[in-house]
């Protein structure tokens, strides 16, 4: 009876090392073709969002600089009226 115990310890010990190296396979092929991969993913889509973010307000900046030299500009090139007085010149039509 002593010899069958042993030989059933030891076919459950057994059982326990392949079932544990199967998971630890199929937990290293999960980690390494998906986990890994989306966390890349998900960081190149961060920098890019944020990559865009600073390209858009460059551009605001820019459009903003460009609005407002465009009225400076507007501003100093609009001519001034002269000031004459209340006479108006005019001919009298016969």
């Amino acid at each position: 009876m002593h010899k069958g115990f042993c030989t059933h310890s030891l076919s459950l010990i057994m059982f326990d090392v392949i079932v544990t190296i199967v998971v630890v396979y199929f937990l290293y092929k999960f980690i390494f073709n998906f986990l890994l991969p989306v966390s890349k993913s998900a960081s190149q889509i961060k920098d890019n969002i944020q990559e865009m973010q600073r390209q858009q307000e460059a551009n605001m900046r820019a459009h903003q600089g460009m609005n407002s030299s465009a009225q400076t500009n507007y501003q100093q090139e609009k001519p001034v009226p002269e000031k004459k007085g209340d006479y108006i010149d005019f001919e009298e039509i016969k």
